[in-house]
C-alpha cells in the first residue's frame, strides 16, 4: 500500500537551521504535467552538504562525497497483535528525491552520477510512468529520466553562473 507522508518537505531549505551553506536550490520537474519534483540543493562546501545530510535527513556521507541523493521513501512495517504484519511505503507528496551537490564539484561526472540516482528514485516512486514502449530495452525507463534530470541540473547551474 503506497501512501504519502502527512507533512511534505519545505519548498525552500535555505532557511533550515542546517541550511547556512546552501548556495542555490531549485525544483526539477521531469514533464510539464508532473506533480512530483526533485529538489536540487547546491551547497558551498562538501562539509555543508555532509552536515545537512546527516542533521536534516539522518544519513551520513563519506568524506569524499561530492553529491548525494535521498529518495525520500520509507518502508513502514506494522506488527499487529494477531501476528499479522502490514507494510506500507511513505513518500513525500511534493518531492520524489533530494539531490545535493557541491559548488566546487559541479562536473558532468558528478551531475550525471547523481542524476542517475535521481532517475532510480523516480522510477521507484512512479513505476507506471513509461518513457518508452515496453518492447524497448529495459534500461530506457531509467535513462530517459536520468537525462532529463541531468539536463535540468546543467541548465540551472549555467543559469546561476555556478560553473567555474
Amino acid at each position: 500500500m503506497k501512501g504519502h507522508g502527512e507533512k511534505s518537505l519545505p519548498r525552500h531549505f535555505a532557511s533550515h537551521p542546517l541550511g547556512a551553506d546552501i548556495l542555490a536550490e531549485a525544483d526539477i520537474f521531469l514533464t510539464k504535467r508532473s506533480r512530483l519534483a526533485a529538489k536540487l540543493i547546491i551547497f558551498k562546501t562538501v562539509r555543508g552538504l555532509s552536515r545537512f545530510w546527516r542533521g536534516a535527513l539522518g544519513h551520513s556521507l563519506g568524506k569524499r562525497c561530492y553529491g548525494a541523493v535521498n529518495p525520500l521513501r520509507a518502508e513502514v512495517w506494522t506488527f499487529h497483535k494477531d501476528g499479522r504484519e502490514t507494510r506500507r511505503v511513505e513518500s513525500d507528496p511534493r518531492y520524489f528525491c533530494i539531490i545535493g551537490l557541491t559548488a566546487r564539484n559541479l562536473t558532468m561526472e558528478v551531475i550525471t552520477h547523481e542524476a542517475t540516482h535521481a532517475a532510480f528514485a523516480y522510477v521507484e516512486c512512479c513505476p507506471r510512468r513509461f518513457w518508452t514502449h515496453p518492447s524497448e530495452m529495459p534500461q530506457e525507463r531509467f535513462c530517459y529520466p536520468a537525462g532529463k534530470v541531468a539536463r535540468a541540473i546543467n541548465s540551472f547551474v549555467h543559469e546561476k553562473g555556478l560553473y567555474r
